[in-house]
């Protein structure tokens, strides 16, 4: 049977996204010197949109590792009409799956398919980080920790992020949250009490990041 990791919802949103004429809001794109060769893109996807953040993920240094593990391992990244996979996951953000080939999938509510390439971007760049099939609290505060912090960098390379109006994308809802989360130094306590983490042990297997290193220059 496959190894099933759930990424829990603590942003839960359960109306679903309104249909948009949009791919992508129209924000100006910096020039695209991510390096990133098409066939290492493919090996991860072939959707345009997730293409795009990948290559947003090369725009911001806390993200180079994840982007490493993406591309390398590969992992797939698609979107995914989350209640195919079981009804109680149609409201989960994202969710990895490991084979029993030891391919790792992340999957990626199609909801937020029209939701800002530099909020995916950001929500991947914490789940390439679940890398194996054990998980920890220790993993998650530092996966979060990631997420928000690389969010704090788009938001600066890119000020039409933070004029985002609540309740557009709910994507964009959830890293604004983690952002608050994070500023305000409750982000692990906000982890450690989410009830979807409750069983989960304080270490995992092979991961020795805490929190505490992970700094914009990481």
């Amino acid at each position: 049977m496959s190894k099933l990791r759930q990424f829990s919802l603590i942003l839960a949103v359960a109306t679903a996204l309104a249909p948009l004429g949009i791919n992508n809001p129209g924000f100006a794109k910096k020039a695209d010197d991510s390096g990133l060769s098409p066939e290492a893109i493919e090996r991860c996807t072939r959707d345009n949109t997730m293409a795009e953040a990948l290559r947003s993920m090369s725009q911001v240094k806390l993200a180079s590792k994840s982007l490493h593990l993406l591309l390398e391992l590969p992992m797939r990244v698609v979107f995914k009409d989350m209640k195919s996979l079981g009804k109680g996951l149609a409201n989960y953000d994202a969710l990895s799956w490991i084979n029993d080939q030891g391919e790792h999938i992340i999957f990626v509510n199609e909801k937020h398919r029209h939701a800002p390439t530099q909020a995916v971007a950001a929500m991947l760049a914490h789940e390439a980080m679940h890398n194996d099939p054990y998980n920890s609290l220790k993993e998650e505060v530092a996966g979060w920790t990631v997420e928000a912090r690389v969010w704090q960098a788009f938001k600066k390379l890119y000020p039409e992020l933070d004029a985002i109006p609540p309740g557009k994308y709910p994507l964009v809802d959830r890293e604004n949250r983690l952002d608050t989360e994070e500023e305000s130094g409750n982000l692990d306590n906000f982890v450690r009490t989410n009830p979807g983490y409750r069983n989960l042990p304080d270490r995992s297997p092979g991961f020795g990041i805490n929190a505490s290193d992970i700094t914009p220059n990481s």
